[in-house]
């Protein structure tokens, strides 16, 4: 049911597709919508993603079978996890394709999916990207993680278990889920500008960087400067400027 919707999806790693939220983002304590679009419309947070996710992409992963004294080791080329992971991963992307489209999903939301199609033997005989915004990890009562995944249109629903997906995580907190670094800033950046009433040279000490660098992230997740002045900002600035004087 799955597979032949996700087939649909492009095998160039960089394409929209695999990029754009499913379901319109998500949205943030203060009710503004995230997505990973907005950040990578910034010219500096698209180039280290590509430098990250090609990098990945590039290196060799293969499998290797210890001899019985344990002394040296040899190549494994015809298990069937090997032939995934250094041949073929599914029936449109390379390796390499799959490996960049995968850390470039982790880097970007957290955490990257696959899911793991067996054969009528039971083995492995694919690994099918699957689009982040539409899985839901869970923790099942035994407490091992599974996954909720809907279909490309967003229709159906299925339930799929550990060894059903193949999950990458970036930074996490509970051992199941990825931190969403986009929607960790974006939330930083709120309460900031909460605790500070908005302004924005207290809430640039707060978070560590320059106001300059500030305004640039607020331009960048698809925040309204304006909306985030308060009146007696621009007092605020000429008061700092003149004590570092």
């Amino acid at each position: 049911m799955f597979l032949s919707n996700l087939r649909a999806g492009p095998a160039d790693p960089g394409h929209d597709f695999w990029f754009s939220p499913a379901a319109g983002g998500t949205a943030t304590q203060s009710g503004t919508i995230v997505t990973s679009d907005s950040a990578m419309r910034l010219s500096t947070v698209y180039k280290c993603i590509k430098v990250i996710s090609e990098t990945i992409g590039m290196l060799p992963m293969h499998m290797y079978r210890s001899s019985a004294d344990g002394k040296t080791r040899e190549r494994e080329r015809d298990d069937p996890v090997a032939r995934l992971l250094a041949v073929r991963p599914n029936a449109w992307q390379t390796p390499m394709q799959f490996r960049t489209m995968m850390e470039a999903h982790r880097s970007m939301r957290g955490n990257a999916y696959a899911q793991i199609v067996s054969g009528r033997n039971g083995l492995p005989e694919a690994l099918v990207p699957l689009h982040p915004d539409r899985v839901t990890p869970e923790v099942a009562s035994n407490g091992l993680p599974r996954y909720r995944v809907k279909s490309a249109n967003g229709v159906n629903e299925v339930t799929m278990v550990q060894g059903e997906i193949l999950h990458l995580t970036g930074l996490t907190l509970d051992g199941y889920t990825g931190l969403n670094p986009i929607q960790a800033e974006r939330e930083a950046i709120v309460t900031a500008l909460s605790r500070t009433n908005g302004n924005m040279v207290r809430a640039a000490e707060l978070l560590g960087i320059s106001r300059t660098t500030l305004r640039a992230k607020l331009r960048s997740l698809g925040f309204s400067i304006e909306k985030h002045l308060t009146p007696d900002c621009d007092r605020d600035e000429k008061s700092v400027a003149g004590d570092a004087g």
